[in-house]
């Protein structure tokens, strides 16, 4: 589990570049990985919904297109469509494990026709550490995409956020009963 903190802005920065380096030499134009195993599944066992928390775009990310309302608006109708129970913020942290869900999305917009991304859905809970009994919030379970986007089409980012969502919506139900008449998403990855 990785103890959830905002992400360098170093690190952040080198996987972009390598996206874009990937790009430009022909490589694949996405790479993608998750931490979605038995193991991580299992820690979304008995959570009875989930908060949602967008981190904030960069200014020149939402005037070329892509907005934080925009993906807030649209994780937030994919979760509910699927039947998974939404949290205010002030309901989270009175629910067990005060959990949430996170989109991160980083964007290197350059003067070339490509642009560079990296998106990270994760699940953020409460845990208590072994070592001291503190509580601490951990990343439990993510997936995360990185690759090349033409930056025409910077506006249509939010799949690939679409997609993530959906990876997490099957894996929360792979521990939890579907809802009547819900069926699994579209763009779902199947089970690992």
């Amino acid at each position: 589990m990785a103890t959830h903190a905002h992400r360098s802005p170093r690190i952040s920065r080198i996987l972009i570049g390598l996206a874009v380096l990937g790009g430009m030499i022909g490589l694949a134009g996405v790479e993608s990985w998750a931490a979605d195993t038995e193991a991580t599944r299992a820690t979304l066992r008995g959570l009875r919904g989930v908060g949602v928390l967008v981190e904030p775009l960069d200014p020149d990310v939402e005037r070329a297109g892509l907005t934080t309302l925009q993906l807030q608006t649209a994780v937030e109708g994919q979760l509910r469509k699927a039947g998974i129970p939404l949290f205010t913020t002030e309901e989270r942290v009175s629910v067990p494990g005060h959990p949430f869900v996170s989109i991160h999305v980083q964007v290197l917009l350059r003067s070339y026709a490509l642009v560079a991304y990296f998106t990270q859905v994760a699940l953020h809970q409460r845990a208590s550490l072994d070592t001291d009994a503190s509580l601490a919030t951990v990343a439990t379970w993510h997936v995360g995409v990185q690759g090349t986007i033409e930056k025409v089409h910077l506006d249509t980012l939010d799949d690939s956020v679409r997609e993530a969502v959906d990876h997490f919506i099957n894996a929360y139900f792979g521990v939890h009963p579907r809802p009547a008449g819900r069926a699994a998403p579209a763009t779902a990855s199947p089970k690992p």
